[in-house]
């Protein structure tokens, strides 16, 4: 007596099933067209205000005094909202975004010789999907250079990236490489981030470490800038070869430098060892 009834039922089921298996293929590259277009809009608003942060006369110059700071706020605005419109921070693979937003700021590019690629990486930090990326953008001209550097955090709430925090104005004006240390804490994503002075005659490199809990950002390392500075990063820390400033100003010649190994520890970097190098 029921039987028609149970026929009935299986084929409904079968029929889901039918039509679930057809629309998921459809599924990823909605997906992903989805991503592309919101990264060709922020793209165009981004070339559309690089303009503006670029002088190449006194009255452009006058220009961009009086809208830089709105200028970059607002190209900052516009890369949150381009990883805002990710879906979920599982289906993201960090090189790829960080390609791919190498690729929306390409009006800012810079030479290689002071500023590395885009850093993107991502981390589960207890239990909570973190990403954390890092660029600059380059402003003024060839009589004004004052780069904008940042690095922003970002977490996952209900399956969208959201800002979590920034930091990095202290490399302003500077050059940008960023490379991921190995956190000595866990639930802490560790950063070395480094430039050359823009327009300065020689070759001044300030340096910082940033952890970032999950939650904030944190400055783990301030030291003076160094000159001559070659930063290079290892499994268990890195090394600074520097101009030895003292042996310099003795008149010593040629200028001595110094090769200065770091490890990680929960509190920051500590020199282990201090090698001269002539």
């Amino acid at each position: 007596m029921n039987t028609p009834n149970k026929n009935k039922d299986l084929s409904s089921t079968t029929l889901r099933i039918i039509i679930l298996a057809l629309l998921v293929p459809c599924l990823v590259p909605a997906q992903e067209n989805s991503e592309e277009q919101a990264r060709a809009s922020a793209k165009v608003t981004v070339s559309n205000l690089a303009s503006s942060l670029r002088v190449t006369d006194p009255i452009s110059e006058n220009n961009y005094r009086a809208n830089r700071d709105k200028v970059t706020a607002e190209i900052h605005m516009a890369v949150d909202r381009y990883v805002s419109a990710l879906a979920s921070l599982t289906s993201v693979d960090s090189q790829k975004l960080a390609e791919h937003l190498s690729d929306l700021l390409d009006s800012h590019r810079y030479d290689s010789e002071y500023s590395g690629p885009i850093f993107a990486t991502k981390e589960d930090l207890g239990g909570k999907p973190c990403l954390v990326t890092a660029y600059m953008l380059v402003r003024g001209g060839a009589a004004v250079n004052e780069s904008a550097v940042t690095l922003r955090a970002y977490t996952v709430n209900a399956g969208r990236f959201e800002l979590a925090d920034i930091t990095g104005g202290a490399l302003d004006g500077y050059g940008l490489f960023v490379k991921e240390l190995t956190s000595p804490l866990p639930g802490e994503i560790w950063v070395l981030a480094w430039g050359q002075l823009s327009g300065f005659n020689g070759n001044k490199v300030r340096m910082r470490i940033y952890s970032f809990d999950g939650s904030k950002f944190h400055t783990m390392w301030a030291p003076a800038d160094v000159f001559d500075g070659h930063i290079s990063v290892n499994e268990s820390g890195f090394s600074v070869e520097r101009l030895d400033e003292d042996r310099y100003s003795s008149g010593q010649q040629p200028p001595y430098h110094v090769k200065v190994d770091y490890i990680l520890v929960p509190d920051g970097p500590k020199a282990v060892s201090t090698q001269s190098i002539p």
